[in-house]
């Protein structure tokens, strides 16, 4: 659904412009999301895999934050708005995330690491992770 918005929506100009594909885009990840929620509450822990953090979470809050640059967060419920926090609070997210804010904001990959609240993090220490 997000990748179909996107090409069709967004990248009109190269696929073909579809702005009425908006409404059922939104309506399936709507959908998806609700079957994702129903996962994460009957899961024996915090993420979709249960007590392990996984790739699955890696990609789907990458996609619970494409949706928010859409403005789809009213598909967000009260399962997924905490584990959304959760995974966003991880260190390894955060650092990413300041990595990406750094690239659009001029600032050097260097100069993120001393940035306050932004764990060190070696490749080799999967600790943090």
């Amino acid at each position: 659904a997000l990748w179909t918005y996107r090409k069709y929506f967004h990248l009109g100009r190269f696929f073909g412009n579809v702005p009425e594909i908006e409404k059922p885009a939104k309506e399936h990840f709507e959908r998806m999301n609700k079957l994702m929620s129903q996962h994460l509450k009957d899961s024996d822990g915090d993420y979709l895999m249960g007590t392990q953090f996984t790739a699955a979470d890696i990609l789907y809050v990458h996609c619970l934050g494409w949706a928010r640059t859409y403005g789809w967060e009213s598909g967000f419920d009260e399962n997924l708005i905490p584990y959304l926090g959760r995974c966003e609070c991880r260190p390894a997210y955060l650092k990413a995330d300041a990595i990406r804010k750094a690239a659009t904001q001029g600032t050097s990959k260097q100069d993120v690491g001393k940035q306050k609240g932004v764990p060190s993090l070696a490749p080799s220490d999967t600790s943090k992770l």
